[in-house]
């Protein structure tokens, strides 16, 4: 259910939010289902600019953590 809601409001997420639910997930061992991953990825290009350090450093260690491909757009975002 939480992963459903997130995915249609990832829109609405800031990169605080972005950054969180992903370390929240991995943190349980969860894996983001396919759909909130897209959307999430989405969302985290969309706001890289405003990611603080600390931010990026927790969704790409969730992600590796959840065993998924980190999009190559995001880290070229990122790395801006």
């Amino acid at each position: 259910a939480m992963q459903r809601r997130a995915t249609v409001t990832a829109d609405e997420f800031n990169p605080k939010n972005v950054a969180k639910l992903l370390w929240a997930l991995a943190k349980m061992g969860k894996r983001a289902d396919q759909g909130l991953l897209e959307a999430i990825q989405r969302r985290a290009t969309a706001t890289a600019r405003e990611f603080e350090p600390q931010e990026v450093s927790n969704v790409l260690w969730a992600l590796a953590k959840m065993g998924e491909k980190v999009d190559p757009g995001l880290l070229e975002a990122m790395q801006r």
